[in-house]
């Protein structure tokens, strides 16, 4: 898992370039992390992007950061899951940040 984590500011257009080649060269989850309460239009745009190439974001915005430790445990346990727990949390949050369609649409409905 590589993770990117920013304050209220966007990722340059260099960062995810790097972020999206390291992720494809390696097959890691990529977690991404941000104080705001959503993340920025063209970031979820980025994250379509490496959704439709084949990658796995994890995206973590403040709610999921100031959750405490048993709400934490409770969304992960919401859903009946037997893969990685990585997967799990992608699949949650990609449908969470991207919306249920989307998610859907690439197969990663729960």
């Amino acid at each position: 898992m590589i993770g990117e984590c920013k304050s209220l500011a966007a990722l340059s257009l260099d960062q995810k370039e790097a972020i999206r080649q390291l992720g494809e060269q390696t097959g890691a989850y990529l977690a991404f992390c941000t104080l705001a309460d959503t993340f920025s239009a063209d970031d979820k745009l980025f994250f379509e992007g490496l959704v439709v190439a084949g990658q796995k974001p994890i995206l973590l915005s403040r709610k999921h950061l100031e959750r405490s430790y048993m709400d934490t445990d409770i969304y992960g346990h919401e859903q009946r899951w037997l893969g990685r727990s990585a997967d799990l949390i992608s699949r949650l949050t990609v449908k969470e940040v991207l919306g249920d369609e989307f998610a859907k649409k690439h197969g990663l409905h729960l």
